[in-house]
């Protein structure tokens, strides 16, 4: 019985985890086409596919074995200290070179980032 409630409770987290970035879209939706043109809108959908399709590749999955050790190490402290520490570690300077690639590349087509007032 007690690992039938792992499992639903492991489920519900991941249902949270996959759930709440579909949410924030649709939240997102209605205030991006109105302060976009469709042109600038069709850049924004080509930039936002662009970075979910190369996320994996540059984070290499990370979060997903970050948080499968997790989970095995549920009990132990230490060990989950020291697994986030890892993680960290590595996510910090992959995030800070992806971040300096895609603001390179975002000046080179010339994409200017202008508030919209509504």
């Amino acid at each position: 019985m007690n690992r039938e409630k792992e499992l639903i409770k492991n489920t519900f987290i991941l249902s949270i985890g996959t759930f709440l970035p579909k949410l924030t879209t649709i939240i997102t939706l209605p205030i991006l086409s109105r302060c976009l043109t469709k042109e600038e809108y069709g850049i924004y959908d080509l930039i936002n596919t662009l970075v979910f399709l190369i996320m994996p590749l540059i984070t290499i999955k990370l979060e997903m074995a970050t948080f499968r050790f997790l989970i095995d190490h549920r009990n132990d402290r230490k060990e989950s200290s020291r697994i986030i520490s890892c993680s960290l570690s590595l996510v910090g300077p992959i995030s800070l070179i992806a971040s300096g690639i895609i603001f390179i590349i975002l000046k080179t087509i010339g994409f200017s980032a202008e508030l919209c007032t509504v």
